[in-house]
């Protein structure tokens, strides 16, 4: 749930965002 503007960890953070991790 650490959002970030990493393009290399981008997609990676939206699937913990979204998996609520």
């Amino acid at each position: 749930c650490y959002p970030t503007d990493d393009p290399n960890l981008f997609a990676y953070n939206v699937l913990l965002t979204v998996g609520g991790f």
